[in-house]
């Protein structure tokens, strides 16, 4: 029974970080087009001084360090932490998205 409830965990926290991984390049996608036309300012500030040096530094940072959580959060896959702690993340990247609709609607709405 406990291998059985591992399966299904590890199966969740596997569609999570696919998840988060297209949140991100959605993310990244909308952060540097609004960025470039001063729509909206970077919030976090170490992500601020990679996009204000170039957009090229930006993307890969923000793919690496995405990446680098992935495999983290995949190496303590059997760790219940690793589930909560995609959702969490896939939350918060939700939440991002949805500030980005925001700003457009109130751009083009």
């Amino acid at each position: 029974m406990e291998t059985q409830t591992l399966v299904v965990q590890e199966s969740k926290l596997t569609l999570a970080l696919a998840l988060l991984v297209v949140l991100n390049f959605v993310d990244l996608f909308f952060t540097i087009i609004m960025f470039e036309k001063h729509w909206i300012v970077e919030a976090n500030p170490l992500m601020d001084i990679f996009l204000s040096y170039s957009s090229l530094s930006f993307a890969i940072a923000k793919i690496t360090l995405c990446y680098m959580g992935v495999f983290i959060l995949h190496r303590y896959r059997e760790k219940p932490f690793s589930l909560y702690a995609s959702y969490f993340t896939v939350a918060a990247y939700l939440g991002v998205l949805l500030r980005h609709a925001w700003i457009l609607l109130i751009l083009f709405g």
